[in-house]
């Protein structure tokens, strides 16, 4: 294996040395230079579309140095934006490994790897392992491309390549009407509208499930949610957060549950009237809450509104909805009979 691996190493800093030139260099660190260059023959990308780039050290000092070497594991992709404002990506389970140290002559080049960054609908299950590409959800626009080492000292970071998202923007992944958000933990938050409609007037009612599900391949002990606890958040189109009125909001100590691998839990419906300015408050929580919405576009965001220190406390994607002017129709409140307030019931 170890032979195999310096046969591996050999033939790419061979090819490294070669591509030097191509790669774009950041600043030195003590004799040490990161270079990145773009394996794409394109550098404009859509959602489902993989950036691929070479990960390079060199020595450009006049002495040999004896420095860590990373290996493709180790290596760590960054992502900004035009504003210089970074990226998170998601790249599950990070495996850390030890890694081995060798000499670099003055002006060796030494290939580390490839990174491999997947743009994805916001909700897509996590990767496994930093084995696969990461994932990252990249509105339309223009960004940067980067990496470094990951490990040792120094761990110097490349210089940066600009790209572009085009299309659309990536809309969340759903199933059977589950609008998913990000992980969180190996959580992940889902809503679902179970209105038969997305246009809503004065005096109809909001109702929103919310789901937990387990996205890693382990069990996940973490809290468990009741109706009582969840909290959908309203925002109007430029973004500003709308209160909801819970009135004398009912707080319940929350259990802990384990969550298998894949598992789905729902977690209840919040019931969200939407009522005149100055309506006064109802008497508590998930079956009487109101909120009043002037006619425009709105996102509703779920949460299971509690967490324990350290826990996960994902958020959903969003769904969104527009509310109208004009009298109210029938009502179209779903009743809640199908949850027990006092168990999460498993689909």
């Amino acid at each position: 294996l170890v032979a195999y691996i310096f046969l591996e190493v050999g033939t790419l800093n061979a090819a490294a040395q070669r591509n030097a030139a191509s790669a774009v260099w950041g600043k030195v660190d003590r004799g040490l230079q990161c270079g990145i260059r773009m394996l794409n023959p394109t550098r404009t990308f859509k959602t489902g579309d993989t950036l691929e780039a070479e990960l390079l050290w060199r020595n450009v000092g006049d002495k040999t140095a004896y420095w860590v070497l990373p290996r493709q594991l180790d290596i760590v992709s960054i992502i900004r934006e035009a504003s210089g404002r970074g990226r998170g990506i998601d790249s599950g389970a990070r495996f850390d490994l030890v890694p081995f140290s060798t000499d670099y002559a003055p002006g060796e080049v030494r290939s580390l790897g490839t990174l491999k960054v997947t743009l994805v609908p916001e909700g897509t299950p996590s990767p496994k392992s930093n084995k696969e590409p990461g994932h990252i959800t990249l509105a339309p626009g223009t960004y940067t491309f980067s990496g470094l080492g990951g490990v040792g000292d120094p761990d110097p970071r490349s210089g940066e390549i600009a790209f572009t998202v085009v299309g659309s923007a990536p809309q969340p992944q759903k199933a059977d009407g589950v609008v998913w958000g990000k992980v969180d933990k190996g959580m992940q938050c889902g809503i679902r509208l179970l209105n038969a409609t997305r246009t809503f007037r004065l005096g109809d009612t909001v109702d929103v499930e919310t789901l937990w599900r387990n996205s890693s391949s382990a069990p996940i002990n973490a809290v468990s949610p009741r109706r009582d606890d969840l909290y959908p958040s309203f925002y109007d189109a430029e973004g500003h957060w709308q209160a909801i009125d819970f009135g004398s909001r009912k707080r319940i100590r929350a259990g802990r549950r384990t969550y298998a691998p894949g598992e789905v839990v729902s977690l209840g419906v919040t019931n969200i009237r939407l009522v005149a300015k100055n309506t006064p408050s109802s008497t508590g929580n998930a079956s009487s809450a109101q909120i009043a919405l002037a006619p425009g576009s709105y996102k509703l965001i779920g949460s299971g509104g509690v967490s324990a220190a350290g826990g996960p406390n994902p958020k959903s994607g969003p769904i969104e909805f527009t509310v109208v002017s004009g009298a109210p129709k029938a009502t179209n409140t779903v009743k809640d009979g199908r949850f027990d307030e006092r168990e999460n019931i498993v689909l």
